[in-house]
Parts: C-alpha cells; structure tokens; sequence
C-alpha cells in the first residue's frame, strides 16, 4: 500500500490528490498570512518527496515584504522511504545532520539547521514520546491507513499544538466504502477534534492509489 502511494506521488500519476495539496498550501498560505505569522510549525509525514512541504515554502517566500518561514519537524516510519527522504530533505547553506533521537526510541533523525528535521518513527509515536516544546501551529496527517485506524489516537494533537494561537489541522485517511459510515466518522472526528478547539473548515474526497478523504480543520485561538 505505502509503495503504490509513494510511486504514484514519484510518477507524477495523482492529478486529484495534487488539485487538493495545491488547495490545502493556498488556504494555509492565506490563512497564515491573515493572521500575521511570520514562522509557522509544521508537523508532516513528507513521503518520500517533500512535495507539500516544497510547495508551501515557495508560496510561503514568493512576497518578499511578506516571507514567512515555516519549519517542518517530519515522521516516516517505513525505514525504505525514510532513507528516500533523507535523501531528498529540503537543502539550507547550514549543511545536513544525522542524529539520534534518545527520547524518541533512539529513532534516527536526519536535519539542516534552518527549516526541517526528519525522524524516522510513527508520527502518533512521536506526539505520545515528544519531550520538546514543539507547539505546531500547522499539523498535517496524511495517513495511508482507514480514520477507524487513527481516531483514538487524536487527543495527542492536544500534546504537541499551539493552543494559545491559531492553527490548521488536516487529516487525509483512506475513504470508507460506505457513505454513511463517512459521514458518521466525519462527525465523530470533528466532535473529537472540537474538544481542542478545531472546527471543519471544509471536507474533499479525491482518488490516489485509492478514495480518500481530506479533511481540513481550522483554530482561530
């Protein structure tokens, strides 16, 4: 599953899913923006590519009297496609580094010291273990696995955002074969989801390897 999702996005072969990448980095970008950021803390699964994250950055440094710098702390836990985006992690003039994150499993870590830093572990791992004041202000989970999968695991979001400022929460999750236990979980996770303050901004479904479901939650804080 993880393989088909990584060669599609490497091939070029997911004109839905980029539709609603595009539109999820515009609205950020604006929503940022309104607000006045001028860094933004991202919490990301990249894949293998960094494509969201490549194309945040370029609209996040196209107003040169309006940058704004977004930091990208980034999860992989299939160790093959960690290795790729190691490979791929956004360049700065200040080098790259290997490390190991003790408190995270000793999990390996790969980062420049300006804008990213990649571990290779499950990202619900990662907020249940984090000991860094990590307060992400923008959180993407863009999963490979069914929302059935994920939702219990939610109220760590409450461990490592922002509560004190706006933010952006988007879950995309393989789309469930019945309309109405969409529905049901669209309402289930919103009213989870609610209990930190995020409320449904908008809801797409597209088709990758398989249908998905892209929900995007907003803060105002």
């Amino acid at each position: 599953m993880v393989s088909n999702f990584v060669k599609n996005s490497y091939l070029g072969s997911t004109p839905e899913k980029d539709k609603i990448r595009t539109l999820t980095v515009e609205f950020a970008y604006k929503f940022f923006t309104e607000k006045q950021f001028k860094r933004i803390n991202c919490l990301t699964l990249p894949s293998a590519w960094w494509i969201f994250e490549n194309e945040l950055s370029k609209l996040c440094f196209s107003n040169p009297d309006n940058k704004i710098f977004p930091f990208y702390t980034a999860c992989e836990k299939d160790y093959n496609v960690f290795c790729t985006a190691g490979i791929n992690i956004p360049r700065s003039k200040r080098g790259i580094k290997n490390t190991f994150a003790e408190e995270l499993d000793d999990c390996m870590t790969v980062g420049n010291k300006m804008n990213a830093t990649l571990l290779n572990i499950e990202v619900f791992r990662f907020m249940q273990l984090s000991q860094r004041n990590n307060n992400f202000n923008f959180v993407w989970l863009d999963l490979t696995c069914p929302i059935t999968s994920c939702d219990e695991k939610l109220p760590l979001l409450n461990k490592v955002t922002d509560k004190e400022n706006p933010g952006i929460f988007v879950l995309t999750v393989l789309k469930a074969r019945e309309n109405r236990e969409i529905k049901n979980r669209v309402e289930y996770i919103s009213q989870l989801v609610s209990t930190m303050d995020y409320q449904l901004y908008e809801q797409y479904t597209y088709r990758d390897s398989t249908p998905m479901l892209h929900l995007i939650y907003t803060r105002k804080a």
